[in-house]
């Protein structure tokens, strides 16, 4: 129970900063690195409730860890891939 009212608020955090971000970037990377968080944080808000409202696997659990964690680090590395403005 706490770990999917964990995954609910990660999710919202998520999804709420990659919105108004992805609403002030106008580089391409940065917005592509803002909509890949912005799909992580709706697939981890989903998880999350999904878990409040019925039981989830382990494997289910560590399955939406490993794609959230690869898609930050996506969206990481596309935004920091920039040097200076050079789009």
């Amino acid at each position: 129970m706490l770990l999917s009212i964990s995954q609910a608020m990660i999710g919202l955090a998520l999804i709420s900063i990659s919105w108004n971000s992805l609403k002030k970037s106008a580089i391409r990377k940065w917005r592509q690195g803002f909509t890949i968080s912005l799909i992580t944080g709706a697939m981890v808000l989903i998880s999350g409730f999904a878990g409040l409202l019925m039981k989830i696997s382990l494997e289910i659990n560590i399955s939406v860890f490993f794609a959230a964690f690869s898609g930050m680090a996506f969206s990481v590395f596309l935004i920091s891939k920039m040097h200076g403005l050079n789009a």
